[in-house]
Parts: structure tokens; C-alpha cells; sequence
């Protein structure tokens, strides 16, 4: 059974609020791992800070924009979903595993100008057009 509610410590409107609450309450715990990794709360938030202010600034993303991520099973996943909460835009998941032509249409149907994807998925010949660049409609 997978049991996915949760109960939070104060009243929140937004996941990203819990988030930084607990990056302030327990800063060295670990927030995130997989396999052989792991990221700490300060950490995960250093390195979502660090991507929102290079590339929303640089792409001039706005609040409310949908923002696509194409990333196979990675930190980056949970990384790049914080980026996407945490800079009021919307969030729309793609598959590395997809042919080129549906991620294409998918991000074309989304009107998403920018997609985020991970160092793994940039040498894949499948999506070599969306590395985080503005996509021509």
C-alpha cells in the first residue's frame, strides 16, 4: 500500500515552503538519497538557488511558465523540481526514454520555453535539442 500523506509541522500552502522550514530546523539531515548518493537540506537548497538564479535569470523565466524536465532517475530529479516549485512556475515531467519528435510535441503543447535536463541525458541522441535553451515554436 503506498501510504502518501503527510502531515506538516505548521500550516503550508506550498510543498517549497515545508522545504525551506525544514532546511532552517535541521539543516545537516539528509534530505534526499539515492543508490550511492545523498544530499543534506543545506546542500539540496544551495545547489536549487544556485540554478534558479543562472538560468531563470539568464532565460528570463516568468512566474506561472511551464517548465519541462527531462531527467532519468537522478538527485537532479529532485533538484530540478525544487528549482521549478521554488521559482512559482509549473512543473511538467518528460521522458529521456521518449523519441525526439514526441518531446517535442510535448513541450510544443505546453507552450514550455525551457527545458531542464541532467549531464546524463545531454549525451543521449534522443534529446539533444533541449539543453536548457529556449525552444522555437
Amino acid at each position: 500500500m503506498n501510504n502518501t500523506q503527510v502531515s506538516f509541522s505548521w500550516p503550508v500552502t506550498c510543498i517549497h515552503h515545508e522545504f525551506v522550514h525544514q532546511v532552517m530546523k535541521h539543516p545537516q539531515k539528509l534530505a534526499v538519497e539515492l543508490d550511492e548518493q545523498s544530499l543534506t537540506y543545506a546542500a539540496l537548497l544551495y545547489y536549487v538557488q544556485v540554478l534558479s538564479l543562472t538560468h531563470f535569470n539568464e532565460y528570463h523565466i516568468l512566474s506561472g511558465e511551464v517548465i519541462c524536465q527531462c531527467v532519468g532517475r537522478s538527485l537532479s530529479v529532485e533538484i530540478g523540481t525544487m528549482v521549478i516549485e521554488m521559482a512559482g512556475t509549473v512543473y511538467r515531467p518528460l521522458s529521456p526514454r521518449d523519441p525526439q519528435h514526441r518531446l517535442h510535441a510535448l513541450a510544443q503543447q505546453t507552450q514550455c520555453r525551457l527545458v531542464l535536463d541532467h549531464w546524463l541525458t545531454k549525451s543521449s541522441s534522443i534529446i539533444k535539442l533541449f539543453r536548457l535553451t529556449f525552444i522555437q515554436h
